[in-house]
């Protein structure tokens, strides 16, 4: 859900230029740590309209003081208060209220630069030293 509005804004940049727009899936798995590399080629891929509104977004705290902002949609207040609950031990970083977006990020880098949203177990993966 809060992705929304960037996956809104691929679509539509896909559909303005005849693409065809891959759905966001409903099940993923990745691994740990946001660990990846990433040709120009693929970065190329995803329209900056995409980039925009995740900027856009990153702009703005998931949280303020703990407490998930009103913006946000309501399946995402948990995480948000968990993170900030987590974070905030450290002398207040900034992560505290805009960590959400880190770990939404994490969990779908692969598949926003063209890779399948199940990943094989990693020692499995053969592409991968």
């Amino acid at each position: 859900a809060l992705l929304r509005p960037a996956i809104f804004a691929w679509q539509a940049a896909a559909t303005s230029k005849g693409e065809h727009f891959k759905d966001l899936p409903a099940e993923m798995s990745t691994y740990c740590c946001s660990q990846l590399v990433v040709s120009r080629q693929r970065i190329s891929q995803v329209p900056d309209a995409f980039w925009e509104s995740v900027w856009s977004e990153l702009q703005q705290p998931s949280s303020i003081n703990g407490t998930a902002h009103a913006r946000l949609p309501v399946s995402c207040h948990d995480a948000a208060s968990q993170i900030f609950e987590r974070h905030h031990r450290h002398a207040g970083s900034r992560a505290a209220d805009s960590g959400l977006w880190a770990i939404v990020l994490e969990r779908l880098w692969h598949w926003i630069f063209g890779e399948e949203p199940d990943l094989p177990a990693r020692e499995s993966d053969q592409r991968l030293p």
